[in-house]
């Protein structure tokens, strides 16, 4: 519900509406939205993403019009144009609120009249996105041996894949894009501590994400991450660091290659004050046994927007002079670095030479940045940019993590979203000023009422839909469950060949697709191939991934075919090219050798190519049933969770689900109150009437209709009913409360209560 309150008195509704930022005459104005996802989609009839709609009829721009209004006529932006801003607000005397943000979708007219549909942002979604596979654990960095990689867990969960589309259509937390130089870790904490860039390393065990505002952040814990590439530093290099935080503190650890360390530790005060404090060391950092070679602190003046601040630094090899950059009130969006950098001192320099070797952070870090790059680059580009707000109403009991993101490629992220969302349970929308509502539908449905409208005073008609399809015996949640196959090197066989194909002399091509089946997964698949006949050892111990041949000589010896031209192709993320040659004037067959006494007997006559990789996860139906169970006479509900959510989580779904729909769901409709431009999607609010139908109930609001015009302002709401407190009970209804039960129980049972509370709730008693 919008903060505010309304004046006392009979509202007088004022209307404000903006184009462009220009304020325009409306004779009437509607709009219409819709909460979708809270129930299953054959429960509630909708999911996914619904756009806010409505419709705006134009008056006179002018008392005097010498030319009727059209494209053609078009004088000062009017009449408007498809994919204009449109910004609306409704106000009494004391408050105004915003009541619609979104564009103009099309404009009709005629010598007469002029008006225009308009819709909100969530067209946006439609972008194309690509998401490689994260499993529960990945592969980390190399262990010090070289030879082993250590997994890692990085608690993937749906806020991973739902977070990078909402970013594709330009929600979240502000990120910078279009940054110089090169980029060697980027990692954002939403919905997992999977980078985008780098190699995750080592964490500690109490590892944590919480939720923020419209952000997820790592709330305890630490992890390291090595750089995609290790660049030696030259003068007029430099390191970027760019860190994004809530709460109080974080901490970036920068480890080089020559041992030195710089360590950036950011501190926030609630009120208002952050501070800098930067120190250099070698032999590690200065609380964990490193030497202490320089330090300096520095007070920033930081606009902590939506709960959480940002700072971007540039750290020069061989200089002392490091820049910085933070978001104050007074800087504008698109601001480039150098235009608002300041510089802070330190007293001795990372050497030019060095590679940067490991970025570990520490404390409420939501997502950052490290590259190189130069001071002119750095200075080029901006990192003040804002991105429009999402608010996450907080974690989930239902769904709680995923044993496997799956590979999403080239599809849609308003798509992805319409099935994370049903999937999960998790209504999404746009809300009046254009913010991206994400709650899931415990959190939403254990609110408490928050306004309260009552049939004497505020409903001017009420009406009720209880439905069979609303009321079901049992409910199935469907799954994958997961089965992992991981090695800490590429030992693990993604592809074979079940039979070996025929390769033709004389540079004739042989190619084929390899990709995983359809309930599969490929984790890290090694690309690299080695030709059998040269790393025989290798392949006898099973690591890597190969091609070759065979061929039988003039003896009649089967042996290794040479002259061999191999290539491999990634084509997007599931699927490679593999085509080989020979310039042999024989016929050959794609296996090693039966006859070559180097291979082990297990290795010979093997189909080729041979693809290894790290892991292999294999997903398989499963299901599971609600543990509340309906009447005998009512269908079944089938929701599919899919991968979204572990055995545990689907379990949680079908108790939660068959609670609910044991009994008819009870849905008002029409339900028209006195106007209220406050009450918004997602409210929940108590429907009082107590004297008049002899109930009360509490209903979250999902579906929202206004409308404005000469006659005044009007609101229509529909609700879903998540509580009731009936005030009317039977005889009947009150003996089967208590039956079986001594008066002493019913004594106990209203001990300490008023009248009142018997009179809201007569059958459950005073506590």
């Amino acid at each position: 519900m919008q903060e505010g309150s309304l004046a006392a008195g009979v509202p007088q509704w004022r209307r404000r509406v903006e184009v462009n930022g220009i304020a325009r005459e409306a004779e009437s104005l509607s709009f219409d939205a819709e909460l979708s996802s809270d129930m299953p989609d054959a429960i509630g009839g909708v999911s996914g993403i619904k756009p806010r709609t409505g419709t705006i009829k134009w008056s006179p721009q002018a008392a005097v019009v010498d030319v009727p209004a059209s494209p053609w006529s078009r004088r000062n932006g009017w009449p408007p144009s498809p994919g204009d801003r449109v910004d609306v607000w409704v106000g009494d005397t004391g408050t105004t609120w915003k009541v619609f943000t979104g564009r103009i979708d099309k404009t009709t007219g005629d010598v007469d009249t002029l008006s225009s549909s308009i819709v909100d942002d969530s067209d946006q979604l439609d972008r194309v996105i690509t998401i490689e596979p994260v499993a529960y654990q990945m592969p980390g960095m190399m262990q010090s041996n070289g030879v082993y990689r250590e997994y890692v867990p990085v608690y993937v969960r749906p806020w991973y894949a739902m977070y990078k589309c909402l970013r594709a259509g330009g929600w979240g937390v502000s990120t910078p894009s279009g940054a110089q130089g090169l980029t060697v870790v980027s990692v954002d904490m939403q919905g997992s501590f999977y980078p985008d860039l780098g190699t995750i390393g080592r964490s500690t065990d109490d590892l944590d994400l919480q939720y923020g505002d419209g952000f997820t952040y790592q709330a305890a814990g630490s992890i390291s991450y090595e750089p995609r590439e290790h660049a030696a530093y030259s003068t007029g290099d430099g390191v970027r660091v760019w860190l994004r935080w809530t709460g109080v503190q974080a901490v970036a650890y920068l480890r080089f290659s020559d041992d030195r360390a710089l360590r950036f530790y950011l501190t926030h005060n609630p009120s208002g004050a952050t501070s800098l404090w930067i120190q250099a060391s070698s032999g590690g950092t200065v609380p964990n046994g490193g030497m202490l070679i320089a330090e300096t602190t520095v007070n920033l003046q930081v606009d902590a927007a939506d709960g959480s601040q940002w700072i971007e630094l540039f750290i020069p090899a061989g200089g002392q002079t490091i820049r910085y950059t933070a978001p104050t009130v007074n800087t504008p969006s698109g601001t480039r670095n150098g235009a608002a950098e300041s510089t802070i001192t330190l007293g001795t320099t990372f050497n030019t030479g060095t590679t940067l070797s490991l970025v570990t952070f520490t404390g409420s870090l939501v997502a950052a940045r490290v590259g190189n790059l130069t001071l002119t680059q750095w200075r080029g580009f901006s990192s003040h940019s804002v991105g429009s707000k999402v608010r996450h109403w907080g974690r989930s009991d239902l769904v709680r993590l995923q044993q496997i993101q799956r590979t999403l490629e080239n599809v849609s992220a308003s798509e992805v979203l319409d099935e994370a969302s049903e999937a999960t349970l998790t209504p999404m929308w746009l809300d009046e000023t254009g913010t991206m509502q994400v709650a899931a539908s415990d959190v939403l449905y254990a609110q408490r009422a928050s306004h309260t409208v009552t049939t004497a005073q505020d409903i001017f008609s009420l009406g009720w839909e209880e439905s069979l399809q609303a009321t079901r015996r049992t409910v199935h949640v469907n799954y994958q469950a997961v089965a992992y196959n991981y090695m800490r090197q590429e030992r693990v066989l993604l592809y074979q060949p079940s039979s070996a194909a025929q390769l033709d002399p004389n540079g004739v091509v042989y190619e084929e697709f390899i990709k995983p089946d359809d309930d599969q997964e490929w984790i890290w698949p090694d690309t690299t191939l080695a030709d059998v006949n040269g790393h025989v050892d290798d392949f006898n111990h099973g690591y890597g991934s190969f091609y070759g041949a065979s061929v039988d000589n003039s003896l009649g010896v089967n042996t290794w075919g040479r002259q061999l031209t191999p290539k491999i192709e990634r084509l997007g993320l599931r699927t490679l090219k593999f085509s080989i040659s020979t310039a042999d004037t024989r016929t050959m067959e794609l296996s090693t050798p039966d006859d070559e006494e180097t291979l082990y007997k297990r290795r010979r006559g093997v189909t080729l190519p041979l693809i290894r990789g790290y892991g292999l996860v294999t997903l398989a139906d499963a299901s599971k049933d609600g543990t509340t169970t309906g009447p005998t006479w009512a269908p079944d509900l089938t929701h599919e969770l899919d991968y979204w959510g572990r055995e545990d989580d689907a379990q949680r779904v079908a108790d939660w689900l068959s609670e609910r729909l044991a009994t008819p769901l009870i849905t008002l409709t029409d339900l028209e109150i006195a106007y209220d431009p406050r009450i918004q999607l997602g409210d929940v609010i108590l429907v009082d009437s107590t004297t008049f139908l002899g109930f009360s109930v509490e209903v979250l609001v999902i579906g929202k209709s206004e409308s404005h015009g000469s006659d005044g302002s009007t609101l229509s709401l529909t609700v879903r009913v998540v509580r009731t407190m009936t005030t009317y009970a039977t005889y009947e209804a009150f003996e089967a409360a208590y039956q079986g039960r001594h008066y002493s129980a019913l004594e106990s049972a209203w001990a300490g209560a008023r009248y009142i509370d018997m009179e809201r709730k007569p059958l459950e008693g005073g506590a």
